[in-house]
C-alpha cells in the first residue's frame, strides 16, 4: 500500500497554501502533521480526503488518483470536535448501523439488525465492548467516549488510509490516553497509513514513525528516531518557562 502526493498545489483567493508538494507514504507509516495555525495541515487533509481538489498535481492511493468527494471504505477520518465525527442525535446502536452501512445499500432495518454482529466484530477487533450504551444517544456521551466510540466505527471498515484530525485536543488527559492506546494498538496489527495533526510536540515523537511539518506552502519529512534539537526548536512547543516567569 502506497500513497503519493506527486507535485500538489492548491490556493484560496491569490493565498498560495502549498506549493508544489511531493512526498509518499506507506503501509505501516504513522505519520505526525505539524505546523503553526494557518499553515495548511488541515488542508492537507481536506487534499486526502478528496474534499478539495488540488490546483494542480494529484494524489494517488495504490496508483489510482483521489476523486473529489471521495467516500470510499478505503478512507477513514475522525475530527477535533467530537461531535462531528458521529450522528449525535441517534443512539450508539444506531451510529453503528450507519457505519456498518459505508458504501452499501441495505434498509436501515436491516442495517439495525446486523448490529449485534457489528458489535462482535468491533469487540474482536479491539477488545472494547459496546453493550452497555448502544442505546444511549452519542450526544449525551462524554466526549471521551463518542471519541472512542467514533474511532471504534472507523475500525469496521477498515480504511486503508487513516486521518486523525487533533483527536484528543478536546479531552482530558485520562479519555486521550484511552483513545491513543486503542488507536495504536489497532494500527500497528494493520496495514494501513495513519496521518495525526497534533500541536503535541511530544505527542508526535511518541506515536509517530515520521513527521511532516507544514510551513511556508511546503511540506518537509523528518523520521522521528532522528529528530534534533533544532527541529524541536522548529516545532515551538508552549514555553511553561515563560508563563512561570510572568506568574511570578
Amino acid at each position: 500500500m502506497k500513497l503519493i502526493i506527486n507535485d500538489i498545489s492548491i490556493s484560496f483567493q491569490q493565498h498560495k497554501v502549498l506549493q508544489n508538494v511531493s512526498l509518499q507514504a506507506q503501509a505501516g507509516d504513522i505519520i505526525a502533521v505539524l505546523g503553526q495555525n494557518g499553515a495548511g495541515k488541515t488542508t492537507l487533509f481536506e487534499l486526502l480526503s478528496g474534499a478539495f481538489m488540488p490546483d494542480a498535481g494529484a494524489i494517488a492511493l495504490e496508483g489510482d488518483n483521489i476523486p473529489s468527494n471521495w467516500q470510499s471504505t478505503s478512507l477513514g477520518r475522525l475530527f477535533q470536535n467530537t461531535l462531528m465525527s458521529c450522528s449525535p442525535n441517534l443512539t450508539v446502536r444506531e451510529n453503528i448501523a450507519l457505519a456498518g452501512l459505508k458504501n452499501k445499500t441495505a434498509w436501515p432495518t436491516n442495517a439495525l439488525t446486523n448490529c449485534a454482529s457489528l458489535c462482535k466484530k468491533i469487540h474482536a477487533t479491539t477488545g472494547y465492548d459496546l453493550t452497555l450504551l448502544l442505546d444511549k444517544k452519542m450526544g449525551m456521551l462524554s466526549g471521551g467516549q463518542r471519541q472512542l466510540i467514533s474511532f471504534l466505527l472507523l475500525t469496521l471498515n477498515e480504511p486503508s488510509v487513516l486521518l486523525l484530525d487533533e483527536p484528543t485536543a478536546a479531552l482530558d488527559p485520562v479519555a486521550a490516553t484511552n483513545l491513543l492506546e486503542n488507536t495504536l494498538t489497532w494500527v500497528k496489527k494493520k496495514p494501513i497509513i495513519t496521518f495525526i495533526i497534533t500541536h503535541d510536540v511530544e505527542l508526535a515523537k511518541s506515536i509517530s514513525t515520521h513527521i511532516w511539518l507544514v510551513e511556508q506552502g511546503g511540506i518537509k519529512q523528518y523520521q522521528t528516531s532522528l529528530i534534533g534539537t533544532e527541529l524541536e526548536q522548529r516545532l515551538q512547543p508552549i514555553q511553561y518557562d515563560k508563563i512561570k516567569r510572568i506568574r511570578s
